[in-house]
């Protein structure tokens, strides 16, 4: 098989890893969630996205303009859709970017981003 950075899919029907490759994350993965073909990462990486990221499962890359969170430092330890949102949670402190474009604000810790 290929190497994978921090994030596999394994096939149920064979065992083996799927084609999914979004590329390195440079810090450990520790949640997940899946809805329809959008995979949302959360976790304490820099690369390819700061602390979570959304992964096209159909075309295998990160979606480069989804890009809730402006820290450096703590991590997304759980996310989750929510209707038309993500949901994050863990132990991070900056700036949750607004729907749309729009100014972002201040959250420590929890926060609700639109994903539409």
């Amino acid at each position: 098989g290929s190497a994978r950075n921090r994030l596999a899919a394994i096939s149920v029907a064979t065992n083996g890893l799927t084609g999914l490759n979004p590329g390195g994350f440079d810090g450990p993965v520790f949640a997940l969630d899946v809805r329809g073909h959008s995979l949302v990462v959360g976790g304490t990486f820099s690369t390819p996205a700061s602390r979570v990221a959304a992964i096209d499962l159909d075309a295998g890359t990160v979606v480069a303009s989804f890009q809730p969170l402006a820290v450096t430092t703590g991590s997304a330890r759980a996310v989750a859709f929510v209707g038309n949102a993500v949901a994050l949670g863990g132990d991070f402190a900056g700036t949750v970017a607004v729907a749309g474009g729009g100014a972002g604000a201040a959250r420590q810790q929890t926060a609700l981003v639109f994903a539409e």
